[in-house]
């Protein structure tokens, strides 16, 4: 019905990529957070948010970059995580720009949670960084990190 790793690759996606992406915003942001018992608490709980709020994003993140790297038949890392570093800041900033100026302000008044769940990663990367850049940047190394692991995966369940 799936093809074989299917499950454990979207997870991995999922779990990984949401945890870069949280030391990523915590990394570029404000106020970083401190090594104490309170700064921990503080990252758990921005993972925990990510985890609710940036799972789509993953998931639309690894499945472009699959079917990329399948179409092109890309087998090297390297490939995927320079792949991986242009694909997250573009959807990041593709997100927040769709959230920012094409959505009609009405519209979000309603199904606000829905909205969050489908633009929340790109809306937290663009809203806590210095910069435009630094969010790029960011993004950028977030989702070089994450493609790596994910070609881990690919290539563990890959047929022989």
């Amino acid at each position: 019905m799936t093809r074989r790793g299917t499950l454990a690759y979207y997870f991995v996606a999922i779990v990984v990529g949401c945890f870069f992406m949280v030391l990523g915003v915590t990394a570029i942001g404000e106020g970083s957070l401190r090594f104490s018992s309170q700064g921990l608490r503080d990252f758990f709980l921005l993972y925990f948010l990510a985890l609710v709020y940036g799972s789509f994003t993953m998931l639309l993140f690894a499945f472009l970059l699959r079917q990329a790297a399948r179409g092109l038949k890309w087998e090297r890392a390297i490939v995927w995580v320079f792949a991986g570093a242009l694909l997250a800041p573009s959807l990041v900033w593709a997100l927040y720009f769709i959230w920012d100026k094409l959505l009609p302000k009405w519209a979000l008044v309603g199904p606000q949670v829905m909205w969050w769940m489908i633009f929340g990663s790109g809306i937290g990367v663009a809203e806590f960084a210095h910069s435009q850049l630094a969010a790029t940047v960011s993004a950028a190394v977030v989702g070089a990190a994450t493609a790596l692991v994910l070609h881990r995966i690919h290539r563990a369940f890959e047929e022989r």
